[in-house]
């Protein structure tokens, strides 16, 4: 069996990132915050979201498309409202 496509250990990566066009090394100046505290903040936001909805990030992305599609076919309540682009 192959290699796998993507590493299974969320790290971000500084070198292809970009802010504004610019990389991101060279607009946050700290490079030892982005490279351990930013970094830890990304490979535990998993957790961070069953923690706080009680469900993990693929759960939630799939109530998020239940929802925008409940809001399309139901009439929006008066005085409220409901977007949606592509």
């Amino acid at each position: 069996m192959g290699q796998p496509l993507y590493n299974s250990v969320q790290v971000p990566d500084f070198l292809i990132a970009r802010i504004n066009g610019l990389p991101v090394k060279e607009v946050i100046k700290d490079h030892k915050w982005l490279e351990d505290k930013f970094t830890e903040i990304v490979q535990k936001r998993g957790g961070v979201l069953i923690k706080k909805w009680g469900r993990s990030s693929a759960a939630s992305t799939a109530m998020s498309i239940v929802d925008a599609i409940r809001s399309l076919v139901t009439p929006t309540s008066e005085g409220d409202w409901f977007s949606s682009g592509v």
